[in-house]
């Protein structure tokens, strides 16, 4: 969604990361244009994005290399 310049509604998905099945994680994906386009910069918009899931909001805490990678992919669609 993303790269194809798509923006798609934020999905509404509430299930913990353990839980989530292959329709959620690409809901979950698709929703994350709509956080960076409408937020002022890379970062703020993948704070926005992780705090509306709560798969994502696991993987955050279990992984110390989740946030850095997710704000490295979106500062490249973004053009910071």
């Amino acid at each position: 969604a993303v790269v194809a310049s798509k923006l798609c509604p934020v999905a509404n998905v509430k299930t913990k990361a353990e839980s989530c099945e292959e329709k959620d994680g690409k809901a979950i994906g698709k929703s994350l244009a709509i956080s960076l386009a409408t937020t002022l910069t890379a970062t703020i918009g993948i704070d926005e994005w992780i705090l509306q899931f709560p798969a994502l909001q696991d993987l955050d805490s279990e992984y110390a290399w989740f946030r850095p990678m997710l704000e490295s992919i979106a500062y490249k669609l973004v053009g910071e």
